[in-house]
């Protein structure tokens, strides 16, 4: 089924991800920030209090030059910080199930943004 593909492509996605970002080397600041962000995302029994760790990665996007970048953390931040319903019965099936979790969303904008920021450094 696709829950159960999903279940298994994503993270082996974000550990392909993880292990070019490692490999490119960026700056000790990005790579906190950038595994920071898997982290959330791979998390399985994220509370809100976790999401206070994309604090870290959030600080340090919104220092990059790039306006693509910030505004990428912009909307990370807009998806992470309110608190949001998930009572919509519209959202339980299919791929809009995915739109029943915008903290995933924002953390997932913000692993973008570092990802952003650190091929602009290198």
């Amino acid at each position: 089924s696709l829950g159960r593909a999903l279940a298994v492509a994503i993270p082996v996605a974000l550990a392909l991800v993880a292990w070019r970002f490692v490999r490119a080397r960026p700056s000790p600041s990005l790579l906190l920030a950038g595994l920071t962000c898997i982290e959330l995302l791979l998390s399985p029994f994220t509370q809100e209090y976790h999401f206070v760790l994309a604090a870290l990665p959030a600080g340090i996007v919104l220092g990059s030059p790039s306006w693509f970048v910030r505004g990428l953390a912009v909307a990370a931040l807009g998806l992470l910080l309110p608190a949001w319903e998930y009572q919509d019965p519209g959202l339980a099936e299919g791929w809009w199930a995915l739109a029943a979790y915008p903290r995933l969303l924002g953390s997932g904008l913000l692993l973008a943004g570092v990802l952003s920021a650190a091929r602009d450094a290198s």
